[in-house]
């Protein structure tokens, strides 16, 4: 099992997992330990005092230094796990790397065991349900032909129908072409069919654009869908997933998107010389402010209580994220190429809150009766909203997007504490954002400073921002 960057221990184990299996009395670097009394510490959050009973649940052999630790809140069912071990990395992520990849493939099973007891037996969380072994299957390429045809023999990556990206090759397949078969690095792009669980209907009867969405790659399941934008291929580009086993997050998180996830991937060329190409960093306030628009523009939906909060996130009543996004980018010739991968919990009613669940308690409360959004009306509504959005900001209309961005995020006048890079925090009020999207927020001695959104976080319920470098202005 992988262990974090800054831990020098073997993994956690215990007997009952299949690596300390009584048989084979091997712990493989680890101990079980017997339960041991619980550890009591107090501390304070937001003014208040709380009691946290730790129990370690699996130290390492040599040192018995703790490796998996369960916090307990007395009087209260809060309940944490902290591990030094990255029981949530799977060995498909590093299946290029064929030495990671097969230390992980050997520890999969204990790492499965122990992820499984400490959700089920720690955390009450059911785990009886069986996921299906991912079948990866071909992908649809949608879209008027002649622009099909356009992209393949324009694009210099595409080479004999085929793409290479840096996780996974893509063969656009024709009439009578044997696809072969599909996998986690290999995608069969069909030309000339369309896809069962994608309404082309409706998606194309509402889509409104020149360019944006016009072409897109649909796949019922796929690793990530940024892994297939890797390379410079075309702008306006999206790939739409049903289902991620293993999406791109930012800060290198992965994630899964289950069916019910609304995700897409967008590929923008923006020149540098352009109002956008002087401040790409402000790209992602304009997607994610464009999502929060397409939603509230439909009639009915303009009072449902969606907000963004800094940077790009997305949140029911303040209270709920549903959504967010990332984006890469790269530079060449001029041009930047942005990759932006986007998604919101749109239908999914697990683990907390859809935002068709939300529509549906919306009319229950309201008495009101909106309709829930569908897949295609929800991708073609939010492609719609961000090439007007775009356009109207590469013709120098900057003051329509600070207009939507402040009318839609949750942030205006808050009091927060700005913590910098030695732990000191300061009292400061959010001001707004400046031309590149960072935080402008004035500290408690009147000056005026900026928070960086890469390297820090944004804490709602503490009302804190750490670390922050600070840039005067």
């Amino acid at each position: 099992m992988m262990h974090h960057i800054f831990c020098y221990q073997a993994s956690p184990a215990k007997k009952q997992f299949s690596k300390d299996s009584v048989e084979s009395n091997h712990s493989n670097g680890s101990s079980p330990v017997a339960p041991r009394t619980p550890s009591v510490a107090e501390i304070q959050h937001n003014g208040k005092n709380y009691i946290l009973q730790v129990q370690v649940l699996g130290t390492e052999e040599t040192w018995q230094t703790p490796s998996l630790l369960i916090a307990n809140v007395k009087n209260s069912s809060g309940r944490a796990i902290f591990s030094q071990v990255h029981l949530e990395i799977d060995p498909l992520q590093y299946e290029d790397d064929e030495s990671k990849f097969t230390a992980l493939k050997d520890s999969n099973r204990a790492r499965i065991e122990i992820l499984t007891d400490i959700l089920s037996n720690r955390l009450d969380i059911d785990c009886t349900k069986t996921l299906d072994e991912i079948s990866y299957t071909p992908a649809y390429f949608l879209g008027r032909h002649d622009l099909k045809m356009e992209m393949i023999n324009e694009c210099k990556e595409i080479v004999d129908n085929t793409l290479n990206c840096e996780k996974i090759s893509l063969i656009f397949c024709g009439k009578n072409v044997d696809p072969g078969s599909a996998s986690s690095n290999r995608l069969p792009v069909m030309l000339y069919s369309c896809p069962s669980t994608f309404s082309t209907v409706e998606y194309y009867s509402t889509l409104k654009t020149d360019i944006i969405g016009r072409l897109v790659i649909y796949a019922d399941i796929l690793t990530s869908s940024q892994h297939l934008l890797s390379t410079t291929i075309k702008h306006g580009l999206v790939v739409i997933p049903r289902q991620q086993s293993a999406a791109v997050g930012r800060s290198n998180n992965v994630w899964l998107s289950p069916v019910g996830s609304a995700c897409f991937s967008l590929q923008l060329h923006v020149p540098l010389s352009s109002p956008l190409g002087r401040m790409l960093s402000i790209v992602q306030q304009l997607v994610i402010v464009s999502i929060v628009e397409a939603i509230k523009k439909i009639p009915g939906y303009e009072k449902l209580n969606l907000g963004i909060k800094w940077p790009n996130d997305i949140y029911i009543n303040k209270a709920v994220k549903i959504g967010g996004l990332i984006v890469s980018s790269s530079i060449g010739n001029r041009i930047a190429v942005l990759n932006i991968g986007c998604g919101i919990n749109l239908s999914n009613t697990e683990p907390t809150i859809s935002l068709n669940d939300y529509i549906e308690q919306y009319n229950k409360t309201m008495n009101t009766d909106l309709q829930k959004l569908s897949h295609e009306k929800y991708f073609a509504l939010v492609f719609n909203e961000i090439e007007d959005l775009y356009d109207i900001v590469q013709n120098d209309n900057l003051d329509h997007f600070y207009d939507l961005y402040y009318k839609h995020w949750i942030h205006m006048y808050d009091k927060i504490k700005v913590e910098s890079d030695d732990g000191q925090t300061q009292n400061a009020t959010i001001l707004g954002i400046d031309d590149f999207g960072f935080l402008k927020v004035r500290m408690e001695n009147g000056e005026l400073e900026v928070v960086h959104p890469d390297g820090n976080t944004f804490d709602m319920v503490k009302g804190l921002v750490a670390p922050k470098p600070f840039h005067k202005k």
